[in-house]
């Protein structure tokens, strides 16, 4: 029960977190970075969504199939 409900969290969350993200990257401008930092930062945060949003579902299942 406390699986799925970590689950539907980490789906839950998938818009809440991608919106902010892709603001970010349209400030930054990431089609055509002015330098090494701001495409380093576009990196960071083309991983930082599917990280954040897999991590909470993966936990979730961890918890689902009592391996957590």
């Amino acid at each position: 029960m406390m699986g799925t409900l970590i689950i539907l969290l980490g789906i839950a969350l998938a818009y809440p977190t991608s919106h902010p993200i892709n603001e970010a990257r349209t400030a930054l401008s990431c089609n055509a970075p002015a330098s090494d930092f701001d495409q380093a930062t576009c990196w960071f945060l083309d991983l930082t969504k599917p990280m954040f949003v897999g991590g909470i579902i993966l936990i979730g299942f961890l918890v689902l199939f009592k391996i957590l």
